[in-house]
């Protein structure tokens, strides 16, 4: 089982630059459609009435990240250092659009949701790539303290670049989003729905292209990445 696991990050994954292109239109889109339905009014909510949502903060950027922290180093012995790092790395992103839906089909609190996903829009910019770099090195050491192997550069995100891309691909959609909405609020009910639809289509459509081209990799790898992730998201909704 070992000798398998160590071929995990041996793995090359067929992503393709149009793909890649395509994934981060969707995005930007889906961020748009997003600030289309940001009422302002939800940040004075969170002046108001601030303990759920430095809860909510709390557990997004601080709590989910040192739990999966923990559960990686849990499972050292099962899965590769690459595989560690990814789910670090998906425990420094917050939630999002998808989780207003959640919330919303599940009859929670919604306007809670909204304001979670406001703060972790903006936030996210400086808390994500910090998150992961801290996260991540922490990881990278244990690992090597305990594995006998041999040197591994530090995590060294460019900070600045990460910024711009995000900034180009998350804030300026959400700027715009906010004041398109602010300008035309009539067009903006009309179109809202039907935009957040079809930015949701185009990414999953291009998540399925993703996933049928690297669907050797899927079924040859799944059950030793299954159980983790599987232990993983149950972590997380029972911290929730």
């Amino acid at each position: 089982m070992l000798e398998a696991l160590k071929l995990i990050d041996d793995i090359s994954l067929n992503i393709g630059g149009g793909s890649s292109l395509a994934l981060n239109i969707a995005i930007a889109l889906i961020m748009f459609g997003v600030a289309l339905e940001l009422d302002l009014r939800e940040f004075v909510k969170l002046f108001k009435s601030p303990k759920p949502a430095f809860v909510g903060i709390f557990s997004q950027f601080l709590l989910m990240p040192a739990l999966t922290f923990g559960l990686v180093i849990l499972f050292r012995n099962h899965i590769t250092l690459t595989v560690g790092l990814g789910m670090i790395l998906v425990a420094a992103c917050p939630g999002g659009i998808l989780s207003n839906f959640f919330s919303n089909l599940s009859r929670g609190n919604l306007a809670l949701s909204v304001s979670l996903t406001a703060f972790s829009s903006l936030g996210g910019f400086i808390l994500t790539p910090l998150n992961f770099m801290f996260w991540g090195n922490l990881y990278l050491d244990f690992y090597i303290s305990n594995a006998n192997a041999v040197p591994i550069p530090h995590l060294d995100i460019p900070f600045w670049n990460v910024m711009q891309t995000l900034f180009i691909m998350l804030g300026i959609p959400l700027v715009l989003g906010v004041l398109f909405r602010h300008r035309f609020p009539q067009i903006t009910q009309r179109i809202a729905v039907i935009i957040k639809r079809i930015s949701i289509l185009f990414f999953f459509t291009i998540l399925g292209i993703l996933f049928s081209r690297n669907l050797d990799n899927v079924f040859k790898y799944i059950f030793y990445v299954f159980i983790v992730v599987f232990i993983h998201n149950l972590i997380a909704l029972a911290a929730g």
